[in-house]
């Protein structure tokens, strides 16, 4: 502790006590005592001095609440109490930020996954109907660049004066539209103008295979009224007889064939009406229309 003057109170206790000691020898003329004696005696009133100052200071330090001593804890600091909090939010923060990052890449992995295989099977099934897959990307934290969208190009135009081949034709591109096992509103789209396409061919083809049925009928009924004029035979079959049992088998054939590809249209009717209500059900697309809406969608 210091006092006014800025000397300790023990110095100024001990320069007193010799002061007052010497100018009594000179007042009584007595001789000085032994420095041995005089040294015991400063020690002793230095003890004495500080004793008191050690048992003065200690009601004040233990009242005292602000005193911050080497041995008093972090908690008692409202200093550093802020510092750990403000060090414990940042952290915090930091590890929430990091978690988000680690959630998002492995979204986009997921992501680019998905959108990979989905265009890697319209062109599998396409074969050479289809382009190559493109792809559009997004960057993420990692900096790495992930697929978050793609396409495939198909030709879905009709073969020109070949019904046969453009009824093939628009079954690939069918079966390549809903390769995928989740084929987008898009490939639903495509299925269905290419479900269009095989209906118009269907109907081409049946009418000119009428049509050559109908010329043949004609010729073989002229050839087998000249034959019948030269028959001589009875008992053996007419050539109308003849011509009449493969004209019927021309037909049931026909008929079969019909039947064949009412059963195909039924089915992909059936199939693409599944996927685009599964796409109304998640808002993909509205509700088309039930009537007529696949040969709205006809290129």
């Amino acid at each position: 502790m210091l006092d006014a003057s800025g000397v300790s109170l023990s110095t100024i206790s001990r320069a007193n006590l010799q002061t007052n000691e010497q100018a009594f020898r000179r007042q009584t003329g007595s001789p000085e005592r032994p420095a041995v004696a005089e040294n015991q005696q400063q020690a002793l009133a230095s003890q004495r001095v500080q004793s008191f100052s050690t048992q003065d200071s200690l009601p004040a330090r233990a009242n005292d609440p602000l005193r911050t001593t080497g041995s008093e804890s972090v908690e008692d600091n409202p200093e550093s109490i802020n510092r750990s909090a403000e060090s414990a939010l940042f952290k915090s923060q930091e590890e929430v930020a990091q978690a988000q990052e680690r959630e998002q890449i492995k979204e986009l992995a997921r992501i680019d996954r998905d959108v990979r295989a989905h265009e890697a099977a319209h062109a599998s099934v396409g074969g050479s109907l289809s382009g190559s897959p493109s792809f559009d990307f997004t960057r993420g934290p990692d900096g790495n660049l992930y697929a978050t969208a793609g396409e495939v190009s198909i030709d879905t135009r009709p073969v020109s004066g070949d019904p046969e081949a453009t009824i093939q034709k628009a079954q690939t591109i069918i079966q390549a539209a809903l390769a995928p096992a989740n084929p987008s509103s898009q490939d639903i789209q495509v299925a269905a103008r290419a479900q269009g396409l095989l209906v118009e061919a269907q109907a081409e083809l049946l009418a000119l295979r009428d049509e050559a049925e109908t010329q043949l009928s004609a010729t073989d009924a002229e050839e087998q009224e000249e034959e019948e004029k030269e028959t001589v035979d009875p008992n053996e079959p007419s050539a109308f007889e003849q011509n009449r049992d493969s004209i019927q088998e021309r037909l049931q054939r026909s008929r079969e064939q019909r039947e064949e590809f009412a059963g195909q249209l039924q089915e992909l009717n059936s199939r693409l009406n599944d996927f685009q209500q599964q796409l109304v059900d998640i808002g993909a697309i509205e509700a088309l229309d039930p009537q007529g809406a696949f040969l709205d969608l006809v290129v």
